[in-house]
């Protein structure tokens, strides 16, 4: 079974559960330790995501903004902001989910999530209006 799921029944389901709703979700990781072309990080890591959340990105309802460490040569800690099924911009954020994830690749390339809580992740994300500019 894939590490970051766990089994209920016979479904077996996200370790991370986003709702179907709308979501804001923060995605933390190492540059260092994802596999492949470091030009192409970003996008694996959310897509391994969503993956995860069984669903594809969607570029017509979904948003995404890209701290510039992503593509670093260095390794250092990244992040990607997600704003999933976009129905009208500029929400009140108060009114939205925030999910902030730990995303972790072992030696074999696996992916791992973790739920994070921080205060001043919230308070930054505040800067990113909800589903983009317009």
């Amino acid at each position: 079974m894939d590490p970051s799921t766990r089994e209920t029944g016979d479904v077996t389901r996200p370790v991370i559960e986003i709702p179907p709703t709308e979501a804001r979700v923060v995605l933390r990781f190492n540059t260092g330790r994802v596999p492949g072309d470091r030009l192409k990080r970003p996008s694996k890591v959310r897509d391994d995501f969503c993956h995860h959340l069984g669903r594809e990105f969607s570029w017509k309802t979904d948003h995404e903004c890209l701290s510039p460490e992503c593509i670093s040569v260095e390794p250092m800690k990244a992040y990607i902001l997600i704003d999933f099924n976009v129905q009208t911009k500029g929400l009140d954020l108060d009114t939205i989910p925030l999910f902030y994830v730990a995303v972790a690749y072992d030696e074999a390339g696996e992916t791992k999530y973790s739920r994070l809580n921080s205060r001043k992740v919230a308070d930054y994300c505040r800067i990113f209006p909800w589903g983009g500019r317009e």
